[in-house]
């Protein structure tokens, strides 16, 4: 294999964050209720998209469902050469077989569909609404009658931690094929944390439930992962568990490269590459493409703000290519249920993913280049830009 690896060209687009239901973990629990993006805010997005070679989107909220121009948008979509198009759902208006149709005609080649417990007791209680459960009940009825491939998302909390083996055995008993099942655990980014404290679980609590959860879906037939959780409280289990370091390379993930791009302009995300890139070992420098460290340095800039490694990370194999820790978690359960895994650390996210690959002696003196003249950049960067707080200060 040469010094490329495939990086998804994959984006989400946001509908807003009006939603008919409030979960307790929400990343816009305070914003369910504010108006929806326009359609032309939306086509605006998707010309940038085009612009920066995006091939594929999700489509997500807030709930996309109720956005009153939803099939049209879809429709934009198919009509502007997008590869693929997914909607990410709360499943609540796809009870209706008439709306999946009309979504599925207008260009939807799949669903993601947000369960989070197998009965009504755990599932209503946490999205606030009563009637949510048979609702998705009804809508994964409509996939099968329709024959429409969906997935599913499960965000793990105190209230249903303990039922993930029952959840399993809900989705293999529902008929449907080769789901897949991503099991996403509690994340305080954004509204996330305002509920964090009430609802979230020890990463050493949940882990033995999710993965015989994990096991009883693959002796099925099912596939499924966990993201948001450090990789040493995988530890045998690094197979099914996502570090943000390996969403790249998933075709079903987010480029957040191109995120930062488009929302941030091309002067900050040159500020983060430089900032990030100058931080990389001489050994990720020497084993690992450019183009997967490029977007390691994204990534950690996406991430930093509400992940971090503490001392004890150091010496665990993991460390170069881990999440690491929730600063919020830290600060509610403490660090005393982590413990460094030991052996030779892992250089590139590569290696996660069990991909061999050759770095070039280019591909090595691009890497060193691009090293020195970041370090040299970015200070240049941070120059200008404290130059131009104290100016807006004295103003």
């Amino acid at each position: 294999m040469g010094d490329e690896i495939f990086i998804t060209k994959r984006m989400p687009l946001y509908t807003g964050t009006k939603c008919n239901i409030k979960c307790k973990f929400c990343y816009y629990y305070s914003e369910v209720n504010k108006d929806n993006n326009s359609y032309d805010e939306i086509v605006k997005e998707l010309e940038k998209y085009k612009k920066h070679g995006v091939e594929s989107v999700d489509i997500t909220g807030g709930e996309p469902t109720i956005h009153k121009d939803i099939v049209k948008i879809v429709q934009k979509i198919k009509d502007m050469g997008f590869k693929e198009t997914s909607l990410i759902t709360n499943g609540i208006a796809l009870k209706n077989e008439e709306i999946m149709k009309k979504l599925f005609d207008a260009g939807i080649e799949s669903f993601v569909i947000s369960i989070h417990g197998h009965n009504p007791e755990i599932h209503d209680g946490l999205t606030g609404r009563n009637g949510s459960f048979n609702d998705i009940l009804k809508a994964m009825q409509n996939f099968d009658k329709l024959n429409i491939v969906y997935s599913i998302n499960y965000v793990i909390n105190k209230q249903n931690y303990k039922f993930l083996p029952e959840f399993a055995r809900f989705v293999c008993d529902s008929g449907q094929k080769d789901c897949f099942v991503t099991f996403l655990v509690m994340n305080p980014i954004s509204d996330g944390e305002i509920n964090f404290n009430s609802f979230s679980v020890r990463y050493s609590e949940a882990g033995s439930y999710i993965k015989e959860a994990v096991g009883i879906l693959e002796a099925n037939g099912h596939k499924a992962s966990w993201k948001f959780m450090p990789l040493c409280a995988s530890r045998d289990s690094i197979k099914q568990t996502d570090s943000i370091f390996t969403f790249f390379f998933s075709p079903y993930d987010w480029n957040y490269r191109l995120q930062i791009i488009i929302k941030d302009g091309f002067a900050r995300y040159l500020f983060f590459l430089f900032k990030n890139f100058s931080c990389f070992t001489y050994e990720q420098l020497m084993n690992t493409p450019y183009n997967v460290l490029r977007h390691m340095a994204l990534l950690s800039e996406c991430f930093s703000e509400h992940f971090i490694k503490i001392d004890k990370c150091k010496t665990c194999r993991y460390y170069l290519v881990c999440d690491g820790i929730s600063k919020t978690y830290l600060r509610i359960f403490g660090d005393k249920e982590f413990e460094p895994i030991p052996g030779k650390q892992f250089i590139s996210p590569v290696e996660l993913i069990e991909k061999e690959i050759k770095v070039s002696v280019i591909n090595k003196i691009q890497n060193v280049s691009f090293y020195f003249l970041s370090k040299f950049l970015h200070k240049i960067f941070s120059i200008i830009l404290i130059k131009k707080i104290k100016k807006a200060y004295k103003e």
